[in-house]
């Protein structure tokens, strides 16, 4: 896989942009290349509800379908970090099923793969020990996660256990269920603090992330609630974010490069033919800060958090600034060739980029083949660079990523996100940065963005086909696919028009089917009709160079060709006679298809128009009906 003989890690995880997933992607990644081993992580971006976004979560897990589980070492996954239910099921059912290398899943124990887990049914209990032992607090409140969410469900065990412990009963109505985010610290406020007295309010808040204890932090402060004199508050994780906010807050670390070193000692073990231990604890560590009145926030501390945080502001709006001008430039384009020139305007942004479609055959050309489900055996390469080189557009087997004409050097790491709008997927992006930048945060919209223009031109491209079929019926009969008499019109003036500037003459024919009543009364209509479409395919077969036909009335056609002359004209007239002549000895017919017609050879010096042409033509023809009927008397008399 990637062409360069070493072996790769896959991952599966979701939602990469987030803190946790971005440090565990990081960690993994120097581990990976420092090892020798190439590192694929395969990134789904969720929402807070699957099950609110349906058709933007099909195009996103359609991703499953494109991952090489065969061709892998070893596979990590974080089934946490997918939001619904449903699809953590899907994740771990897809790689049971598919997958024949050693799976590591983190932070979510499960049977058949190696787990590292925090221990979450213990992993609060010192935190919440502390409040009790050191600042004398038995009126502890619990703010947890999602209902259903794992570490929701065992961090809820930890304090349960802890408040028994110590002989402290839980107050059901204390327990509040949140979002694992920031948006809802008013909320949390409203339901521990507004109209209560303060001796109804809880003296401490364990959240069961980070996030939450800072929205409730945030909220306390704007309300005057005092922290930590009137409610001391602890979070778990501890982000960067915890940092950066007053009071600086008191958190439970779990150790993400403790996480990282203990997938890579599974698959050496293995390698090696040692045993991995089937399920390993990951280590946490409690840092007590302000929230809780242990330390002083530190200004200093808090003043160097801001400076890092200015500098992901400034990357993050130079990014949002970039993807809107990309987003107004992909709005113009016509056909997704033109998508290459708007993504080389992208390319210092990454050191490899990768944009993959699928395509199928219209004609002689290529268009876009979006999918519900699945990717296609093959996949094109519209737009490519490798550690800042061009690589050329080329087709691929799907399985092998990114294309085949690109030799990576030592071991590398991709991330490989679905290109897709709702549920219409178009292809994947594989990307990398500069080594040591994490995962860009505004890479979704990037994303958004480009899944929008796709579909922008596959509209275009389905409309430009909805006019194309609506200008051919608007020109053709549906009977013999003929011109029809507004086709003829129109096309004849354009030719005529064309043969003035250009010197050259028309051939204009007039063809009139004889006894045409004569057939429908005696036979039926079905016998006229298939009499029609006789006239018609020998008017298509005699056709060979370029000429229109067309049906103009019932029995009426005209033939208009460019170019011609009076050779021509018999070779084309003759080639007519015998396709007729052809239907009438293969076909044992009661009646012969027969035809009357006028012909002329316009000349482009002569100042006739074309309606005086047709009407020389249309003199010609019924006077050989006429020659034709009284010859066929005679002949009977």
């Amino acid at each position: 896989m990637f062409n360069n003989g070493c072996k790769t890690i896959g991952m599966l995880i979701s939602g990469v942009s987030s803190t946790f997933q971005k440090f565990l992607c990081k960690e993994l990644t120097d581990l990976c290349l420092d090892m020798g081993y190439n590192l694929a992580i395969f990134n789904v971006f969720g929402g807070s509800s699957y099950e609110d976004v349906e058709a933007y979560a099909v195009g996103e897990t359609n991703i499953l379908n494109l991952i090489p589980y065969e061709e892998f070492a070893g596979l990590i996954t974080v089934p946490d970090t997918f939001v619904s239910k449903s699809l953590r099921n899907k994740v771990v059912e897809t790689i049971k099923k598919r997958v024949t290398c050693p799976v590591v899943s983190v932070r979510t124990q499960i049977d058949g793969f190696y787990s590292l887990v925090i221990d979450n049914t213990v992993a609060m209990n010192d935190m919440i020990s502390h409040f009790i032992e050191k600042h004398g607090k038995t009126k502890i409140a619990f703010l947890n996660g999602p209902k259903d969410h794992p570490e929701a469900i065992d961090r809820l065990t930890s304090y349960r256990n802890t408040m028994a412990k110590y002989n402290i009963p839980v107050r059901e109505d204390w327990i509040l269920y949140g979002d694992f985010w920031l948006n809802l610290g008013g909320y949390y406020a409203d339901y521990y603090f507004k109209d209560k007295e303060k001796s109804e309010w809880p003296e401490v808040i364990v959240c069961a992330n980070d996030y939450m204890a800072i929205a409730v932090c945030d909220e306390c402060l704007k309300r005057g609630i005092k922290i930590p004199e009137e409610v001391m508050v602890s979070g778990f994780d501890n982000l960067p974010e915890t940092m950066s906010c007053y009071p600086l807050i008191s958190t439970v670390e779990v150790s993400i490069s403790d996480i990282a070193k203990k997938c890579m000692d599974v698959f050496n073990r293995l390698e090696k033919g040692e045993k991995a231990e089937p399920v390993q604890f990951i280590k946490t560590e409690d840092f007590y800060r302000a929230s809780c009145g242990c330390k002083a926030t530190d200004i200093m501390m808090i003043y160097d958090s801001i400076l890092v945080l200015r500098k992901d502001y400034a990357s993050l709006f130079n990014s949002t600034r970039g993807s809107t001008y990309m987003s107004v430039s992909l709005q113009s384009l016509e056909n997704y060739e033109e998508i290459r020139d708007v993504l080389f305007n992208s390319r210092e942004r990454f050191r490899s980029l990768f944009v993959c479609i699928m395509e199928k055959a219209k004609g002689k050309a290529k268009t876009l083949a979006p999918r519900k489900k699945g990717y296609s055996k093959k996949m094109r390469c519209i737009y490519g660079h490798y550690n800042y080189k061009a690589v050329d557009d080329s087709v691929f087997d799907t399985e092998n990523i990114i294309p085949d004409n690109v030799a990576c050097e030592g071991p590398v790491q991709f991330y490989i996100t679905p290109l897709h709008y709702q549920d219409n997927t178009y292809g994947y992006v594989v990307h990398s940065y500069e080594d040591g930048v994490c995962f860009d945060r505004e890479f979704q919209n990037w994303m958004v963005v480009m899944g929008n223009a796709f579909e922008n031109i596959f509209t275009k491209i389905k409309y430009s086909e909805l006019v194309d079929e609506l200008n051919n019926q608007y020109i053709h009969e549906s009977m013999t696919g003929l011109y029809n008499r507004r086709g003829f019109d129109i096309l004849s003036q354009q030719m005529y028009e064309q043969s003035i500037e250009e010197q050259k003459r028309l051939l204009l024919i007039e063809i009139d089917m004889d006894n045409l009543k004569r057939v429908n009364d005696l036979y039926g209509h079905s016998e006229g009709d298939k009499a029609i479409d006789v006239i018609a395919d020998a008017l298509k077969k005699s056709a060979t160079q370029g000429e229109i036909c067309a049906r103009v009335g019932g029995d009426e056609f005209w033939v208009v060709g460019y170019g011609y002359d009076k050779f021509k004209m018999d070779e084309y007239i003759a080639r007519l006679k015998a396709n007729l002549e052809e239907f009438d000895s293969l076909e044992a017919k009661p009646y012969r298809v027969e035809v009357s017609y006028g012909v002329v050879l316009t000349d482009p010096c002569s100042g006739i128009t074309l309606e005086e042409y047709i009407n020389i033509v249309d003199t010609r023809m019924y006077r050989n009906k006429r020659d034709r009927k009284k010859k066929k008397k005679n002949f009977e008399e």
